[in-house]
């Protein structure tokens, strides 16, 4: 897997998007949220999840099942 970062982009306009890399799961929300209340000074009013974020839940179950067999 790839290295996690967090890429920062500030528009011309202002726009402040904050994208977390190589996250898997929630931890991409955790990861963004002290950048987001210091860039923004809020939880941003949309998120756009990546399929890694989904990632999660899919490893628990095979994992789970690995352990069971």
């Amino acid at each position: 897997m790839d290295k996690k970062h967090i890429l920062i982009t500030i528009e011309p306009t202002g726009k402040v998007e904050v994208q977390p890399m190589n996250f898997v799961g929630e931890g991409c929300m955790k990861a963004a949220e002290p950048l987001n209340q210091a860039l923004i000074g809020q939880r941003p009013e949309e998120f756009k999840f990546k399929p890694e974020f989904y990632e999660q839940k899919t490893r628990s179950m095979a994992q789970a099942l690995k352990a069971k067999n």
